[in-house]
């Protein structure tokens, strides 16, 4: 519902809540909300934008928070470079971001930004009604740099032709208490990034991996639940040193646990009723103990 009153010219109503797009000086006036550090979008018009990339032009250059509302958003590749200090949230799985058909792109594409937090989204990659590509529903990357400080938190990943989320060179990253399923790629997995925590996660019925670390190091993989993947439930590749995978729960994957580099630890896992190996050690100076293998 939206209240108005008569302006001072008996013609023009102004609201009483600045964040409404019939507001006199509002967004569609390019007055007062342009610039503001606090941007909420909303389907039915009682918000300041109707999609996340308006919402994102709105705020100033040095960040702010936009909020997206309940509903389904149909948006194409949405990338945000350059800009830090900037956190997008939602209401839970009710605020839906979904990839048009047809895109064969990423939904969202994070790059080179400091001090980023995503939470409390739903991001689909509706793979079914895209024809081609390998692209991931979340990328947070930096090119030729390092992407510091990202949070992605409480949100739902799914159906990606791709990754769930990859996060590809970047430092003191935290993804928790997120959903990552129904993706063609890996569920969350990471790329030449350092001291990273991924915890908390659910990452279920992926084409490929649950987590995957790749050239990684310094990591924590601690209170997630990997299952039913086609491929391993936690991988580290090759080059992954000196992580700590921890309390974890990976079952009805191909493998449960797979080391693939060195100076890592596994401990307090449970790795039951995987096709295959419960808990390979591929690496060296592993340290391995007490974990639960059916």
């Amino acid at each position: 519902m939206v209240l108005n009153f008569p302006g001072d010219d008996g013609e023009e109503y102004k609201s009483i809540f600045p964040h409404n797009r019939r507001y006199n000086e509002g967004i569609n006036e390019k007055g007062i909300r342009a610039g503001q550090a606090t941007v909420v979008v909303a389907l039915d018009g009682s918000g300041d934008a109707e999609t996340l990339t308006e919402g994102v032009n709105l705020l100033p250059t040095n960040g702010g928070t936009i909020f997206v509302k309940e509903g389904t958003y149909p948006m194409k590749i949405l990338t945000i470079s350059g800009f830090d200090n900037v956190s997008i949230e939602g209401v839970g799985f009710a605020s839906h971001l979904k990839l048009e058909d047809s895109q064969n792109t990423k939904l969202l594409d994070i790059e080179n930004c400091d001090n980023f937090t995503i939470r409390n989204i739903q991001l689909d990659g509706n793979k079914a009604n895209q024809s081609s590509g390998n692209s991931n529903v979340l990328t947070i990357d930096s090119d030729g740099g390092t992407a510091k400080d990202f949070f992605v938190g409480h949100c739902y990943l799914h159906d990606g032709r791709g990754a769930g989320i990859t996060a590809a060179n970047t430092a003191n990253g935290i993804i928790t208490n997120c959903f990552s399923y129904n993706n063609a790629g890996t569920g969350i997995e990471g790329g030449g990034s350092g001291r990273m925590t991924i915890s908390n996660n659910e990452s279920y019925s992926n084409t490929s991996r649950g987590i995957k670390l790749d050239v990684d190091d310094n990591c924590i993989i601690s209170g997630n639940a990997c299952y039913s993947n086609t491929s391993n439930g936690i991988e580290t590749g090759n080059n992954a040193d000196k992580n700590t995978i921890s309390d974890n729960q990976c079952f009805s994957n191909a493998a449960g646990i797979v080391i693939g580099a060195d100076r890592n630890i596994v401990t307090g896992n449970t790795a039951l009723g995987n096709s295959g190996a419960q808990i390979t050690d591929n690496g060296t100076n592993t340290q391995i103990g007490h974990n639960i293998t059916i």
